[in-house]
């Protein structure tokens, strides 16, 4: 998926499907090295991931003030 279909999909996503994601990337975020050490997605896709999802909880939390 590219940056503009994950930042489509993470605006188009209910609250809940969001928080599950927030949560997902947050887990993944804490064991980076050891998933990315698996082959299983590297460092980067899981930084990327975990940034977008924050971003999008926070434009959520503020109004899109941020």
């Amino acid at each position: 998926m590219t940056r503009e279909q994950k930042i489509d999909w993470l605006r188009k996503a209910d609250t809940e499907t969001l928080l599950k994601q927030y949560e997902t990337c947050v887990r993944k975020m804490d064991h980076i090295f050891e998933i990315a050490g698996s082959g299983r997605e590297t460092l980067e896709s899981i930084s990327e991931n975990y940034d977008l999802t924050r971003a999008e909880v926070i434009s959520r939390m503020t109004g899109g003030k941020e």
